[in-house]
């Protein structure tokens, strides 16, 4: 079963590691630099996962919070059925936020067998980035 009932589309991997990324630049979402420097807002990251009944699955997620050069601030790694994080108090400079996750089956099933992945958000603050 899905997570949401309106969401009908999920990310799913095969017998060999496969993930997505997406970098999300903050300034172009509407985060200026003081603001994220200054307040420092929570950055909460949530993603759903499941696997198939008949065919078990490995899942990761990674997110990290980049400064302007692209050096790590701060950075999650996580495994569960649903996650969810909070950032808070991470170090000033933050500027981009790179989001990765995916997975594989564990019986290395030729095909579209592994871990399906749907659901994934950034907020920040009150609003949604992803």
């Amino acid at each position: 079963l899905m997570p949401n009932p309106r969401i009908q589309k999920y990310f799913v991997t095969s017998y060999g590691p496969c993930f997505k990324s997406q970098l999300i630049t903050l300034q172009k979402e509407g985060y200026w630099n003081q603001l994220m420097d200054e307040k420092r807002p929570e950055i909460v990251v949530k993603d759903w996962y499941a696997a198939r009944f008949d065919c078990g699955c490995r899942y990761e997620i990674t997110v990290r919070l980049l400064s302007e050069d692209y050096i790590v601030l701060d950075e999650n790694f996580l495994l569960s059925l649903q996650i969810s994080h909070t950032f808070q108090n991470y170090p000033a400079g933050v500027r981009y936020i790179w989001f990765q996750h995916g997975g594989q089956d564990t019986q290395f099933w030729a095909g579209w067998y592994g871990v399906r992945v749907t659901n994934s958000s950034i907020t920040i603050g009150p609003l949604t980035c992803v």
